[in-house]
């Protein structure tokens, strides 16, 4: 075990772990203690909010409100704090109004943000039987079935929200919802659909038109990808998930100082676990070792901050960190097996299948991959595992079938992929 994952297991053991945690553990935030001092619009609309709910403080609406900007604030900044002020204030509004929808709704969106996803469904159910043409709500029914895997009823629940309105919130849902089944042009088509639709903010769009990005990227079109990202940078300068893409792309090409630039930037705030790992691992590729060691040191200041804010869910980021480069496949492995226990969504799949091949599982990890694969989902990370995993079991044919078909999707993010000799066999 190197220091570094000593010190994430050491955060993570003085924080009760990863498990999934009783929601009444999730901090709350005192609403007066909210500030909003910025000239945005998110913070403009957290300021009126709490207009609202100074000169009407027994209507949940006022509440409601502030969830919504909080929330928003939250998607902006990726400042933990907002998703707990959001949840506190969503919470006011449902006691003040138990059968609002859009209460209801609101609160089962804030629980989506501390990943407990059957919370969340239980409360997007109550919304929709209070209203059952909120379409939002089964944006949020939506979210939570796809994250338990159950992609059927998320399609049902997509479908219904796009005939109840079709939107920038309907349309991506479509697109994520047909990726997840590996229609990647038909979730391109929509995802698109989407961008043009607009929403009340610019970073509403900008987000559409990354994951549109990105979906062009993982499936080998690097120049609509990159067309994607720079339109959004042209508005949104720092937008970590455009920079990130752009940043991608120009490790596809060989530009690393570029690519470490752009990640740089990326991830300089408040973003995603896997941003800063991968970021980690362009600075290695260029030999600068000690600032790749910084980048992963903020792993276990980030999960440690997460606890803090009750958000748990880190699991599948965790594992992937553990299992590459041979960092600690145990921990990778029980990772992955209790994110499995209650969350089982392709990526989920995949990283199980590619942790039982860390340890040496060869045919657990088979067992896996095989569930993973019933997706079809096009992935070039998953087929690139599915290749090593065949490999290491003589499977030859499927082996080189799958290494084809992730080298064909990106070579780039196929070759994240080190299945080596990395392998501990039993």
């Amino acid at each position: 075990m190197t220091p570094k994952t000593l010190l994430i297991l050491v955060a993570l053991a003085a924080l009760g772990g990863c498990s999934t945690t009783p929601s009444g553990q999730v901090p709350r935030t005192e609403l007066s203690a909210v500030k909003a001092t910025g000239a945005s619009q998110v913070d403009r609309a957290v300021q009126q909010a709490q207009v609202w709910v100074k000169e009407f403080p027994t209507q949940p609406r006022s509440y409601t409100a502030l969830g919504n900007a909080l929330m928003q604030r939250g998607r902006e900044t990726g400042e933990l704090e907002n998703y707990n002020a959001a949840l506190t204030a969503f919470e006011k509004a449902v006691e003040l109004g138990p059968d609002d929808s859009e209460s209801l709704r609101g609160l089962a969106w804030a629980w989506t943000m501390f990943h407990d996803y059957e919370k969340a469904e239980a409360f997007a159910r109550k919304a929709i039987a209070a209203n059952p043409r909120n379409h939002l709500a089964f944006g949020v029914l939506f979210d939570s079935q796809m994250e338990l895997g159950r992609y059927d009823e998320a399609l049902e629940s997509g479908q219904t929200m796009m005939d109840l309105r079709p939107d920038l919130a309907s349309y991506s849902r479509g697109a994520q919802a047909l990726w997840a089944r590996g229609d990647a042009k038909g979730a391109m088509l929509l995802m698109g659909k989407a961008a043009q639709a607009g929403g009340p903010y610019a970073e509403n769009t900008a987000w559409c038109q990354a994951q549109l990005g990105d979906m062009a990227f993982k499936t080998g079109n690097t120049l609509a990808a990159e067309e994607q990202y720079r339109d959004v940078l042209a508005r949104l300068p720092e937008y970590r998930h455009a920079l990130f893409g752009l940043g991608r792309v120009e490790a596809a090409r060989g530009e690393w100082e570029k690519a470490a630039d752009l990640m740089g930037r990326a991830t300089a705030n408040a973003c995603p676990i896997p941003y800063v790992v991968e970021y980690g691992d362009v600075l290695t590729r260029l030999g600068r070792k000690e600032e790749a060691k910084r980048q992963y040191a903020r792993v276990e200041a980030m999960v440690k901050d997460h606890l803090a804010h009750g958000v748990h869910g880190d699991e599948l980021a965790l594992a992937d960190y553990f299992l590459e480069q041979g960092r600690d496949p145990k921990r990778g492995l029980s990772l992955a097996l209790h994110e499995i226990s209650h969350h089982r969504s392709t990526h989920n799949y995949s990283t199980l299948a590619w942790a039982h091949y860390r340890a040496g599982r060869l045919q657990k990890a088979k067992e896996a991959m095989a569930t993973a694969l019933e997706s079809n989902l096009q992935d070039p990370v998953l087929h690139a595992r599915a290749a090593a995993i065949f490999a290491a079991l003589s499977e030859d044919e499927k082996a080189v079938s799958h290494r084809l078909k992730a080298e064909a999707l990106n070579r780039y993010l196929a070759a994240t992929v080190r299945p080596d000799n990395l392998v501990a066999k039993n």
